[in-house]
């Protein structure tokens, strides 16, 4: 998939909760980085992170996990005092940031799309995005763009929350879609209509998860999934090169049929 004019593998490796979730946690600090580093030596190739995850902690998590050249991607806490003094806190913890996203709207929209121009014109990122902004906030940030366009949106995207309407002005916008919790943070699992996700994967020989991504992936979006166990880091790898089919609509209606979206 495309991204920021680079093609990129279609899976990324989410981060939130390694180093925890909005304090710093280290009593998992090699676990979480030997899987940054066996997800990339896998293929990988896409590392998200923010500057709010871990209390600010997962940042330097990630930054010391990176190997090769990834294609890194980060989010700036919309209610930080400086944006760009944060940008340049998360490039020193980071060594790089190639996509940098707000990570929420901010009170003052305009303000934040200066910031992020600012940015790439202090040379601290290549590419800027938006996270989490409604078709509404979306247009308007595209709106007041005036030096560097935006090149990315990210946001969920999965069988029960069907975000297909951003999605799809996303793909007219030409922006790249980041699709984060693909598998419902697990609630996927649990839903009522994961039968026919298990119905499907039986009959294509794969595993529901392996399916449940596909549906994401078959959208045209690159799947952000966290996954700290080198067997679900392998077997999400199964949910490349292939396609639903017919299977896409059946299973999106299925999940819509259950009153989700």
């Amino acid at each position: 998939m495309k991204v920021c004019g680079r093609d990129l593998f279609p899976l990324g490796i989410g981060t939130f909760g390694m180093g925890g979730f909005f304090k710093p946690d280290r009593s998992g600090e090699a676990r979480w980085k030997a899987a940054i580093k066996f997800a990339l030596r896998r293929g990988y190739e896409l590392v998200d992170t923010a500057e709010v995850y871990g209390g600010g902690y997962t940042e330097r998590l990630v930054g010391e996990a990176l190997e090769g050249t990834p294609f890194v991607v980060s989010k700036l806490d919309p209610g930080s005092p400086d944006l760009v003094r944060s940008a340049e806190r998360s490039k020193r913890l980071l060594g790089r940031i190639d996509l940098l996203m707000l990570h929420a709207p901010p009170a003052d929209i305009e303000e934040g799309i200066r910031a992020l121009e600012e940015c790439v014109d202090r040379g601290i990122v290549g590419s800027i995005g938006v996270s989490n902004f409604g078709i509404d906030q979306l247009e308007l940030a595209l709106s007041l763009t005036k030096r560097h366009e935006l090149s990315a949106v990210q946001d969920e995207l999965n069988l029960a929350v069907q975000k297909l309407e951003l999605k799809e002005f996303c793909d007219r916008e030409g922006l790249a879609y980041l699709a984060y919790s693909p598998l419902g943070r697990g609630d996927l699992f649990r839903h009522p209509a994961f039968t026919e996700v298990k119905r499907v994967a039986q009959g294509l020989g794969k595993t529901p998860a392996q399916v449940a991504l596909r549906w994401v992936l078959d959208t045209g979006a690159l799947a952000i999934v966290k996954a700290e166990r080198p067997e679900h880091i392998v077997e999400n790898l199964g949910a490349v090169g292939w396609s639903l089919g017919r299977d896409w609509a059946r299973l999106g209606k299925a999940f819509k049929n259950e009153g989700t979206e």
